[in-house]
């Protein structure tokens, strides 16, 4: 892992660097390649996500505030939640997808605790997703 620390910004290629980087602070991430056998991350506020590929067993990426995931490819099991959000915020500030893709559910829900935010999404294909099990879903 390369990291610049006056930018607090990381190149990761692991999912043991993914976690150190996410433990050390660090307000940007770049991924370069793929990234497989990490649990769910939660990206801590203000944290950029860029790049690469996440491949997830089960949950992938959750979102607390003013997280930005761009150019990004998150991958779960079709019945799973590729990103999600921490219902346990009052305000998710600014939540931008940008130019990402999932297999996967993307759930970003005011629930709970939040009681303001802004989701701003500019590209988000979902290749596939089922929520055939979700008690509040689509009709």
């Amino acid at each position: 892992m390369s990291e610049t620390s006056i930018e607090r910004r990381s190149t990761v290629r692991t999912a043991g660097e993914l976690t150190d980087a996410l433990v050390s602070g660090a307000k940007e991430i770049h991924i370069e390649g793929t990234i497989t056998g990490s649990p769910m991350i939660t990206l801590s506020p203000g944290v950029t996500l860029r790049g690469g590929i996440l491949k997830f067993g089960a949950k992938g990426v959750r979102l607390t505030s003013d997280n930005t995931l761009a150019d990004v490819t998150v991958l779960t099991a079709d019945d799973e939640v590729a990103i999600l959000n921490d219902t346990s915020v009052t305000d998710l500030g600014t939540l931008t997808l940008r130019n990402v893709r999932t297999i996967g559910q993307v759930l970003l829900v005011a629930e709970d605790k939040v009681r303001s935010g802004r989701v701003l999404i500019d590209g988000l294909r979902i290749d596939s997703a089922d929520v055939r099990g979700r008690s509040r879903r689509p009709h």
